[in-house]
């Protein structure tokens, strides 16, 4: 997973291979997956007051939503928290191996790109599902959410779904 952000950057690919777009799509397809699990399986563990690290790091998120890097830090913090606060470690490893290789793909491809407008009322509904140890409001929200944002952000980036 590590050399991904340099083939992003430096790759061409060849006959047989998939394009950078294609890539992206794949990348945020895959992304999407793996938090609706993340979140259906941290959901039921998730103890109360839980939510609070997660919550703080949405409205640090919200209030530098135009510093796209900036944001795109805070916004990862969100699921660290969630996943933190439901002591599910492996979850926690896996953020953290793909911190990096996450913020360095979203330094070349967000810009100026924001998230969609109902990104706090969409993590607010998330939280108080969490909160409910409701696994399958949970995920469904959040695969709800990550799917207009990843549109969003597809169309920007001018990839074709």
């Amino acid at each position: 997973i590590e050399v991904l952000p340099a083939y992003l950057r430096y790759s061409r690919p060849g006959p047989g291979q998939p394009t950078i777009p294609r890539m992206l799509d794949d990348m945020m397809a895959l992304r999407r997956s793996l938090i609706r699990d993340i979140i259906r399986m941290v959901a039921p563990r998730m103890p109360a007051g839980g939510t609070a690290a997660a919550r703080a790091a949405l409205a640090r998120a919200w209030a530098v939503r135009d510093e796209a890097l900036t944001f795109r830090r805070e916004d990862f913090a969100i699921m660290r928290a969630i996943v933190e606060a439901a002591s599910f470690l492996p979850a926690v490893w896996t953020l953290n191996r793909l911190s990096g290789v996450y913020l360095d793909i979203a330094s070349m491809i967000t810009g100026t790109f924001r998230p969609p407008d109902d990104y706090l009322e969409a993590h607010d509904r998330l939280f108080l599902a969490l909160e409910a140890n409701d696994a399958e409001a949970a995920p469904a929200i959040i695969a709800e959410y990550l799917d207009r944002h990843d549109a969003k952000l597809l169309a920007v980036l001018g990839v074709m779904q």
